[in-house]
């Protein structure tokens, strides 16, 4: 963990801006890294959030603002589907195609089913007034492969997530009294071929599992029935569940996401800003950190291990490594961090004066006129930290320079103090 220490020194003196404590938990956001950019639709991790899916449009702005004002894509425009790996930090653009061949954005999420992932989109040729349903399967070698289905003139295509490594695609279907679900059920390697049907009072189903990971479509009840009928994916049958037995968006970690809302006055109107934060589950002291200071929650998502949290800002998609450590073991290491900092701070003082003194004859300048030292400090606020006690005067005459004190940078539990030799020693309070 000790390459912990240079970032926490990143996070200045205010590090819970990026970290908060969870029980005897302490969890640090590292720096935002792009994922996928332009303009993010939609996104999604895969199940063991090792891996994300960001679905976005790639073209430049002009020609997006073409596109809104004709109401037709235009030729400049693609959508990218982007895959993250977590174990790389690695970006890869898996598949690009024209958005006047297929049209992902009346498409759902990206859909993963164990390491595979599915998009379902629309495509239309030049020549076919009735755009068809195209699904598209990456398996996890990276192997694309897309399939059009059956295309009619009513009835939607839709996902359903259940078990890890399993799901299903259901064409929905209105007829008199109820509802028509055409169900086929996905894996990682592909489509199976059965088809199975069920009717449905109500549009209201899902995929549940039990611990097994056996996977039902549910359906046929209100949702605030006490269990709805099944069909597993031999196409049986299931004995009836209770949906709220099988909640797949619980939480599998201590924290949440939650948005904050400023509104500012500008002469079009009130701009209404959104900031992104985690949160422990309890108020405890120091329970909350700022993901972004642009960013809600409708565009957000932790990832399934809590090691990482996705979203969008400005329409840009970032993620953010999260790393728990032992609370304090990460105490000790965030002291240390800042006694590091405030001795490089002092540091920079010390040989800044000398610089000066270098350029003036040797003398250093009175305590009043510490600004001179800026042209030599490239950060104002190093300066402001220092705590200038030499009276000024020449360093020339000095006759032990290595024990003249010139000033100090307060830190946790002592003082960083510079010398007129240029070095700096930690002296505790």
């Amino acid at each position: 963990m000790l390459w912990l220490v240079p970032f926490l020194a990143q996070l200045g003196a205010s590090p819970i801006s990026d970290g908060f404590f969870s029980g005897d938990r302490a969890y640090l956001l590292l720096p935002p890294v792009p994922v996928g950019g332009n303009v993010v639709r939609s996104f999604g991790w895969s199940p063991d959030g090792k891996r994300a899916a960001v679905l976005s449009i790639d073209a430049p702005r002009r020609a997006i603002e073409t596109a809104l004002a004709k109401g037709e894509p235009s030729a400049n425009v693609k959508w990218n589907l982007v895959l993250w790996k977590e174990d790389q930090s690695t970006a890869t653009t898996v598949l690009s195609e024209p958005a006047t061949q297929v049209s992902i954005l009346e498409a759902s999420s990206p859909q993963w089913i164990g390491s595979a992932l599915y998009l379902l989109g629309l495509a239309m040729g030049a020549d076919e007034p009735i755009a068809r349903y195209r699904l598209i399967h990456i398996s996890p070698e990276g192997r694309v492969a897309t399939l059009d289905l059956p295309s009619e003139d009513s009835g939607v295509y839709t996902f359903a997530q259940g078990a890890r490594d399993l799901g299903a695609l259901v064409h929905v279907q209105q007829g008199e009294g109820g509802y028509g679900l055409t169900v086929r059920f996905l894996r990682p390697d592909g489509l199976a071929p059965s088809t199975h049907r069920l009717t449905a009072k109500r549009v209201t189903f899902e995929m549940v599992h039990n611990p097994t990971r056996f996977a039902y479509l549910v359906g046929n009840e209100p949702r605030d029935a006490k269990s709805w009928v099944t069909i597993g994916p031999d196409g049986k049958p299931g004995p009836p569940v209770d949906p709220k037995q099988h909640d797949l968006k619980s939480a599998r970690h201590p924290f949440h996401l939650f948005e904050t809302s400023l509104a500012l006055s500008a002469a079009e109107g009130p701009l209404h800003l959104k900031s992104l934060w985690m949160k422990d589950e309890t108020d405890s002291e120091r329970s909350s950190a700022l993901v972004s200071a642009d960013a809600s929650t409708e565009h957000a998502e932790i990832a399934p291990s809590g090691e990482a949290v996705l979203y969008a800002s400005r329409g840009v998609a970032m993620v953010r490594r999260i790393i728990g450590i032992d609370k304090i073991l990460y105490l000790q290491m965030r002291e240390a961090a800042l006694r590091t900092e405030a001795m490089s701070a002092a540091k920079q003082c010390a040989l800044a004066l000398i610089m000066y003194a270098s350029d003036s004859d040797d003398v250093a300048p009175p305590p009043h006129d510490r600004d001179k030292l800026l042209p030599y400090i490239k950060d104002r606020s190093i300066l402001d930290r220092f705590v200038y006690t030499f009276p000024g005067g020449s360093l020339d005459n000095l006759k032990n320079p290595s024990e003249v004190e010139i000033g100090y940078v307060e830190g946790p539990g002592g003082r960083a103090i510079a010398y007129a030799d240029g070095s700096v020693k930690w002296r505790k309070d």
